[in-house]
């Protein structure tokens, strides 16, 4: 309980797990059934309920990214690298988007192309292995991508997510602006948000730095073509009968 309250800058080496783990494996078998659970019950809500289900599911990001600010400033350890601006930290804000804007449509599709593949790397690969597992930050981390995963995941199970390839375009420009804005703060702040500046020694982009010469030429290669793959539609649609 000595490093309860500290988080992966400040905390000593070999405290973590490793990947694959039994540590690793139950937080990913939880996030899974987390997700499963929230994709049964919104599939079978009606409209009036899955609305509640969607403003609680933000509300708790909300909340839950709160208290992780809180308990930063309360420790001495924040830093401006701790805003939501993180490729996975900011679809909260897009979750709220879908949640309460009229757009609901573009928005869930933009969750399903970005968010979720976002998500689950991070999952599979989670930077916060170096915390020990009984650690506020380490709770918060596993918390917070549990719950941006099982947003869009129930959108799917809902059926609210169109797949529309013509998106793709809208989509990318939305990535596009964020990346811009995300420069522009690393330059006055400098920081990281979206590894941006650099790899931080992140496995994945390591490697497109290894294949591509640089991590960034990589991400503007695969990203569009993981847009896509994301996007394409499933399945044919059942035609009406005449």
């Amino acid at each position: 309980m000595d490093y309860f309250w500290i988080d992966r800058e400040h905390i000593p080496d070999g405290l973590g797990f490793s990947l694959f783990s039994s540590t690793h494996i139950l937080e990913l078998s939880l996030a899974i059934i987390f997700c499963i659970f929230m994709m049964y019950i919104y599939s079978k809500s009606d409209e009036v309920k899955r609305d509640r289900i969607r403003k609680i599911i933000v509300v708790a990001m909300w909340i839950d990214e709160a208290l992780k600010h809180i308990e930063l400033l309360a420790t001495g350890q924040w830093a401006p690298s701790y805003l939501p601006l993180h490729l996975c930290s900011i679809n909260i804000f897009f979750c709220s988007f879908q949640a309460y804007s009229k757009d609901k449509k573009f928005w869930a599709d933009f969750l399903w192309a970005i968010c979720v593949p976002t998500v689950i790397l991070t999952l599979i690969s989670p930077a916060w292995i170096k915390l020990p597992f009984i650690n506020f930050m380490q709770f918060h981390h596993f918390s917070i991508h549990a719950l941006l995963l099982a947003y869009p995941m129930m959108l799917m199970a809902g059926r609210e997510v169109d797949r529309k390839l013509s998106e793709v375009p809208r989509i990318l420009i939305v990535l596009a602006v964020l990346a811009v804005m995300d420069y522009g703060v690393n330059l006055f702040l400098s920081t990281n948000f979206m590894y941006l500046m650099r790899t931080d020694n992140n496995g994945l982009l390591n490697l497109l730095q290894n294949i591509f010469g640089s991590h960034l030429t990589g991400l503007l290669i695969l990203a569009p073509i993981m847009i896509i793959l994301m996007m394409m539609p499933i399945g044919k649609k059942k035609t009406e009968v005449l």
